[in-house]
């Protein structure tokens, strides 16, 4: 678990790494960046927008999973 809050600047590997339950928040929006490379190096908005997405209600959801 992390103590930082994540950001849309955040980068997808990082969250993922964060805990498990993350890959089931990409799977709920329809954001299948757990099992691509680009996770290494794109952030959770620019993985977002790359899919038609808003990154916003998905940076929430990682966040309150954090704070669980």
């Amino acid at each position: 678990m992390t103590s930082k809050p994540f950001t849309p600047e955040s980068l997808i590997i990082d969250a993922l790494e964060a805990h498990p339950k993350v890959k089931d928040v990409f799977l709920k929006y329809g954001l299948p960046c757990y099992r691509c490379w680009v996770a290494e190096v794109e952030t959770i908005e620019t993985g977002a927008r790359s899919e038609g997405l808003d990154f916003e209600p998905i940076v929430q959801d990682i966040n309150e999973l954090l704070s669980q």
